[in-house]
């Protein structure tokens, strides 16, 4: 009887092996039972917090990004070739750029496939040569290392940020969360276009993510004023947040402060990742990633207005030929403004926005919808009496907001055994104690 190999993939022993057998060959003048080693790290990357979990980059770019400590101390930044792969600059560039983030700065690099071995400076990027390394010697590198140039770190980010590394996709995130954070506040916050714990799951945003995935290089999302069109923005971003296919960065139409949409992202990236960079350093980036294989890159912008020219600009050219097919647009367009953007003065011919892009509808709440946003007025202790169902008014999400602003503003609301009861037709005395709250 023959027996056939099932398993084609090394298995988490197997790499654990090679793992600590790299390890010990690379540092083979260091006692073996000080050596450690961690395939999830992170590291600050502006206002936030990276992670790298070395497995799934493993599996995007065949390699393993790997931290090496001695006695509980970073020593390496080790990149661990799958076996019969050649190093590459590439790689010494990535482990070099890990190490120069992180704090305590690990002082060596560690490249190897198994067969070939370079053990680079993390400073200096030179290669590391001493003819009799000791125990001693490592400590002093530790010691060395604390010094870190700015020049280093401003290489580091341009190297994480770019297309051979996985880490512009937690950057991107980070970068979109910072912005939600910025625009969303509590039901009393009037003026923020979010609030924490309130969002209505829409129809549409299930529809962009088809569409996404059509040949159209943008998806316009239009709706009349007050629709919730930000809030299908926000949805995507969210939904999105965890998906191997789309990395989502939301970003305001008027976040450049009138110079277009380099310049919003520009500032997002400068504001949440301190990554200071020029609008040609922007277009550059993105044209990069565009070409790129692995997840695409979905620019969400809100906000937009047909009357700005720089944007329609700046919308034409991240559409074009220059950019690859792995950058798409997501555009949030109130209904009266879709034609200005998509149709010629004459209304005859389409505009190079018209011809790259699908459209979908926000509007009402559909039947679906509306009993979503019952559910999340619920989790709030508000409920609609039945009837409301056919209140037309029930059907806009701005009104729902406008209504739970109030009843949680009202001091009966802090009492957590009582629960607001909207009326099944709106009218003056909506917020009268009796037809507000009932007890439980």
């Amino acid at each position: 009887m023959s027996i056939t190999q099932l398993t084609k993939l090394p298995t988490e022993a197997d790499l654990e092996a090679r793992i600590v057998a790299s390890m010990r060959a690379a540092f083979s003048w260091l006692p073996p039972d000080g050596l450690k080693h961690q395939l999830k790290f992170e590291f600050k990357f502006g206002h936030n917090v990276v992670t790298v979990n070395g497995a799934v980059v493993s599996a995007a770019q065949a390699r393993l990004d790997i931290l090496v400590l001695y006695e509980n101390i970073p020593l390496a930044v080790m990149e661990l070739k799958r076996e019969g792969l050649p190093l590459t600059a590439d790689d010494e560039e990535q482990g070099l750029s890990y190490a120069r983030m992180l704090h305590p700065r690990p002082p060596l690099v560690v490249v190897t496939n198994g067969a070939n071995t370079k053990v680079l400076e993390t400073h200096s990027g030179a290669e590391w040569k001493d003819e009799k390394p000791t125990e001693a010697a490592a400590y002093k590198l530790i010691a060395n290392a604390a010094t870190i140039a700015a020049d280093d770190l401003a290489r580091a980010v341009e190297t994480l940020l770019g297309p051979q590394s996985t880490v512009w996709i937690s950057a991107i995130r980070a970068a979109s969360d910072a912005v939600m954070t910025d625009l969303t506040g509590t039901f009393q916050e009037v003026t923020q276009p979010f609030v924490d714990g309130f969002l209505i799951p829409r129809n549409t945003t299930k529809k962009i993510i088809e569409a996404l995935s059509s040949n159209k290089k943008i998806v316009i999302v239009e709706g009349p004023p007050l629709a919730g069109k930000s809030n299908v923005l926000r949805e995507l971003t969210e939904l999105t947040r965890d998906s191997n296919q789309l990395v989502t960065l939301f970003v305001e139409a008027d976040g450049g402060g009138g110079s277009g949409v380099f310049q919003s992202i520009a500032n997002v990236m400068a504001e949440s990742l301190g990554w200071n960079v020029t609008n040609n350093d922007t277009r550059t980036w993105l044209r990069s990633l565009s070409h790129q294989s692995g997840p695409k890159l979905v620019l969400v912008i809100d906000g937009i207005s047909a009357t700005r020219d720089e944007i329609r600009r700046d919308i034409e050219e991240l559409t074009g030929d220059a950019f690859g097919p792995n950058l798409k647009v997501v555009l949030a367009v109130d209904d009266a403004l879709t034609s200005k953007l998509v149709k010629s003065e004459t209304g005859r011919k389409a505009t190079r926005i018209g011809r790259r892009a699908t459209t979908v509808s926000v509007d009402a709440l559909a039947n679906n919808e509306f009993q979503r946003a019952v559910g999340v007025l619920l989790d709030h202790r508000i409920g609609i009496i039945n009837g409301g169902e056919h209140a037309p008014e029930y059907r806009v999400p701005w009104v729902l907001r406008a209504l739970a602003s109030d009843v949680t503003a009202s001091p009966r609301y802090a009492d957590e055994s009582m629960m607001a009861g909207l009326r099944p037709l709106l009218g003056p005395q909506l917020l009268n104690s009796d037809s507000r709250a009932v007890s439980e």
